[in-house]
């Protein structure tokens, strides 16, 4: 992690002290707040660190709104946040994926570590922060775009313009705006940020810009807060209660969340998880069919009363995430990856489940050929509602299709 640190800091020093900003006719008080909770990402992958994109932190906890693709390939997330607003940011946090939906180019992340890797109690983190808005939006309407594009050198970048188009599409049912195009001079480096109207409410994500190759003109897409509320309302849902929650519209392909590291919690308190044995061919008095019986060790200590998630994901042998089409519902992750999830409560400062199991039926698997499949599952547990915050290591087991 130090050598991450370095790496990092030596990207950031080589940055030109360049303010680039448009204030247009968006009030100062609004600039400044809004500014403040619009970060600038980079990942850490094993080539080093480079910045990607933006987002938009939108809870005093930490969670942050962004496109998929500014967090594609990394394996940790670096999260800067502006001290002053004619200074670059600055790396304050590291942050992990809590769910992400390819299809719509969308991810929710969680802050969840200082900039040296120490983990945070999420709830103290008290930040600043934009609630999503849906307000309606018309053609020609002016919009100005909070972001970090490349051009910027680093600093954070504000520009404004109309919008140019509306585009209409079904999301649950209801016909409502899926992009929004303006002549606003977005870039590279802007996806993830947050684009607000004259009011300084909030109306969506840039994401995306379109160029015409003969005269060079340029449009930018924006992802309208709205129509990403349907993923975001599925993931709470799912959070708060994933016996019942209701099947995404949007779902993505690819299921996600995996982790991007194995930490331990380390926040004064402590919270671990490890896998102990996978047994097949398991049978339960009530249960008329066959499945695998997974063993788990789970210690927690200072977090007496407070209700944690414990989940078992499962894999094929290459990292795809296995479906869960044919499992219940309540196995099912909002992105359609198969999985066992449990709330548990400590009752004491130090509470140990030396054998906590769980059962899955082989009707879960979705279907295959006839043969022999390796995969593998994860454990992964944290304080419910707030994300995962502990891993175990990976235990493999074949599965055969008769």
């Amino acid at each position: 992690m130090k050598h991450v640190l370095a790496i990092f800091l030596l990207i950031i020093g080589t940055f030109s002290m360049r303010v680039s900003a448009q204030s247009g006719g968006l009030p100062q008080n609004d600039i400044r707040r809004i500014a403040n909770s619009v970060v600038q990402i980079a990942i850490i992958t094993k080539d080093g660190v480079r910045t990607s994109g933006s987002g938009t932190i939108v809870t005093a906890t930490g969670m942050i709104f962004t496109n998929q693709h500014v967090i594609e390939g990394a394996q940790e997330i670096a999260i800067l946040f502006l001290e002053s607003i004619e200074e670059p940011p600055v790396f304050k946090y590291l942050a992990n994926v809590v769910a992400s939906f390819p299809n719509e180019d969308f991810a929710i992340l969680q802050i969840d570590r200082d900039q040296t890797g120490a983990y945070l109690d999420m709830r103290n983190l008290n930040l600043p922060y934009l609630d999503p808005t849906y307000p309606d939006v018309t053609l020609g309407e002016r919009v100005y775009v909070f972001g970090y594009p490349a051009i910027g050198d680093g600093y954070l970048v504000l520009v404004d313009g109309m919008i140019t188009t509306i585009q209409n599409g079904a999301v649950n049912g209801e016909r409502m705006p899926v992009w929004y195009q303006t002549d606003a001079e977005i870039s590279p480096g802007n996806s993830g940020g947050v684009a607000v109207n004259s009011r300084g409410e909030l109306v969506g994500i840039p994401t995306l810009v379109q160029t015409e190759t003969q005269t060079g003109a340029r449009l930018g897409r924006i992802r309208p807060f709205r129509a990403i509320s349907v993923l975001y309302d599925d993931y709470l849902a799912y959070v708060n209660n994933p016996e019942n929650s209701p099947t995404p519209i949007l779902r993505p392909q690819d299921a996600l969340p995996t982790p991007l590291a194995t930490p331990t919690l380390t926040i004064g308190n402590e919270l671990t998880v490890a896998l102990q044995s996978l047994t097949h061919n398991i049978g339960l008095p009530d249960q008329t069919d066959l499945g695998m019986r997974i063993s788990t060790r789970i210690t927690a200590t200072g977090l007496i009363g407070q209700p944690l998630r414990i989940a078992i994901f499962f894999f094929w042998e290459d990292g795809t995430p296995i479906s869960g089409e044919n499992a219940h519902p309540r196995n099912r992750a909002p992105n359609g990856q198969l999985t066992i999830q449990q709330l548990l409560t400590p009752g004491y400062a130090s509470t140990l489940w030396d054998d906590y199991w769980f059962w899955l039926p082989y009707r879960a698997f979705p279907p295959k050929p006839r043969g022999s499949y390796q995969a593998y599952i994860e454990a992964q547990i944290g304080l419910d509602g707030m994300g995962f915050v502990a891993w175990s290591e990976r235990l493999p087991f074949t599965l055969n299709y008769p």
